[in-house]
């Protein structure tokens, strides 16, 4: 689809009516880019409100580069790739593609299975923490630990909480039940705490650090992946903070991360052109 500085639609092809959920003929000449995108029914909120950001920045900046994002969809948990690039002339070409086989294909190829056989625990792809352990005491010490933080989280666990392996060293609750804040403040505090007791893995004390961050449905996210994500920048924000400590969701973490997003893509475009300067 092709837009203006005006962010009203040039051309558009009718397969975009399909995929965003909209009526046949929406997107004709002249119509409102952003009107179009908030009555789409497979595009979550929060993900509207990302795009939307990335279209008028696109369009204030007017700079020739790229920005990309992957938006996770309302309909069957699907993720949908969009993308937008300057075209010169005052035109921007935004793109969007169902990638949710791609990612799951992905998946697949890297041999992640649904389950970890190892705590019995459900899992997600994630960097793997464990090395230190693993290069200390050995592969074995670090699965006994493993077991044993799997063991402790399940023992603080209540009917129907559902407790996941994510990967590496992140594990994540599901709770069903939201109890009020000051409640799962302790029940947070009760999990650091346990978790970070001292361990004896094969003869071996470890001490181990634990941070958590949290999520709620549906004002931190209306689907899995989007609820997952903002847990994942909470947990984030915890750690920087020093860990040991648990934060809740706030949406200003997503907007760092975002301008931390495009820093980085911005200084990797620079270096290849010697766009960088130093000053003393």
């Amino acid at each position: 689809m092709i837009f203006g500085s005006d962010l009203r639609v040039l051309y558009g092809v009718g397969s975009l009516e399909s995929l965003l959920a909209l009526q046949p003929g929406d997107f004709v000449p002249g119509a409102e880019l952003l009107s179009l995108l908030d009555r789409s029914a497979t595009i979550d909120g929060p993900s509207k409100a990302r795009m939307a950001v990335t279209l008028r920045n696109a369009v204030n900046r007017a700079e020739h580069d790229n920005t990309s994002a992957d938006l996770s969809a309302t309909h069957g948990s699907r993720t949908i790739a969009f993308e937008t690039r300057s075209i010169g002339h005052d035109c921007w070409m935004c793109t969007f593609e169902d990638v949710t086989q791609q990612r799951a294909d992905e998946l697949q190829l890297l041999g992640l299975g649904l389950q970890y056989p190892l705590t019995g625990l459900g899992n997600r792809p994630h960097f793997d923490h464990l090395k230190a352990v693993n290069d200390a005491l050995g592969r074995a010490a670090g699965d006994d630990l493993l077991r044993l933080v799997g063991q402790r989280l399940q023992s603080l666990a209540c009917e129907p909480d559902v407790i996941a392996r994510m990967g590496g060293d992140e594990f994540a609750i599901l709770m069903t039940t939201v109890p009020l804040a000051s409640e799962l403040a302790t029940h947070a505090d009760q999990i650091i705490d346990l978790l970070q007791r001292t361990c004896l893995v094969r003869g071996q004390v470890v001490n181990v650090g634990a941070s958590m961050g949290f999520a709620i449905a549906p004002r931190d996210g209306d689907v899995p992946a989007r609820l997952l994500q903002s847990a994942d920048l909470a947990l984030y924000q915890a750690k920087a903070a020093g860990g040991g400590s648990f934060l809740f969701f706030e949406p200003a973490m997503e907007e760092r991360a975002v301008a931390r997003r495009n820093l980085e893509l911005d200084v990797r475009k620079a270096l290849p052109l010697g766009q960088m300067e130093g000053r003393c």
